[in-house]
């Protein structure tokens, strides 16, 4: 099974850089487990992924409630996802950015974002932009 998923990722990387997709990006869905295990896991499988590829990730954290779910508690996520973002940081020596809905983003105080991470507003639409 895991031959078959290299071969499938191999492939759509392949295939996106022939379409001239040149960056790569993996996110981590935040939560509010402890930060560090988020970072620390999140950071092992984007290691073994840049291996598998050959190929350098940029980082983000998704900041966005579970669909059908009560919203987290703001301040404490807030703080929660600062913290993961600071372990990536500081583990893998790059930048990692901030992915979420421009809805979501009126709902939090960003202050805390690292003014040098990329912020990456969703913008979704049934036909490519």
């Amino acid at each position: 099974a895991e031959k078959r998923v290299n071969l499938i990722l191999t492939g759509q990387r392949d295939a996106a850089r022939a379409a001239g997709i040149r960056l790569f990006v993996a996110y981590h869905f935040e939560n509010m487990s402890p930060a560090q295990q988020q970072a620390l896991t999140f950071i092992e499988r984007v290691t073994e992924l840049e291996l598998l590829l050959g190929c350098e990730f940029g980082l983000a954290i998704d900041l966005e409630d579970i669909p059908n779910k009560p919203p987290w508690p703001r301040e404490p996520y807030e703080a929660c996802a600062r913290e993961t973002m600071g372990h990536i940081i500081a583990a893998k020596h790059r930048l990692c950015g901030v992915y979420l809905s421009p809805a979501f983003a009126r709902e939090l105080d960003l202050s805390w974002w690292f003014a040098d991470s990329p912020l990456w507003l969703a913008r979704w639409a049934s036909t490519p932009a």
